[in-house]
């Protein structure tokens, strides 16, 4: 949970720096809330998301990023990071991003 705490463009700079000890072929896992398509969750569970998305503008200028959202960030890192895989583990509020480095 470090990239919902930081602006796009501090974020990228995470990325990049991260990018530079990775090789073709890694994987870089991040752990971080992965916002639902309004609608596809109980109105009760994505209000809480909802409501820490608001918090996060609030409080750091930051947002909680959607799907789309961290293909973009991704992608203006590095055109290498494709994002492979996303899973939820049950019970949990944040996924499981799987990024790999590509040559």
């Amino acid at each position: 949970m470090i990239f919902h705490d930081w602006p796009k463009e501090e974020a990228i700079k995470i990325l990049r720096n991260n990018v530079l000890a990775l090789k073709p072929g890694s994987r870089l896992l991040i752990m971080d809330s992965v916002l639902p398509l309004p609608g596809s969750i109980p109105a009760s569970q994505e209000r809480l998301l909802r409501v820490r998305d608001l918090t996060m503008l609030q409080a750091f200028n930051s947002q909680e990023r959607d799907l789309e959202a961290w293909e973009e960030l991704l992608a203006a890192a590095d055109e290498r990071l494709k994002l492979v895989n996303v899973v939820q583990p049950f019970g949990s509020a944040m996924s499981v991003i799987e990024v790999v480095s590509k040559s």
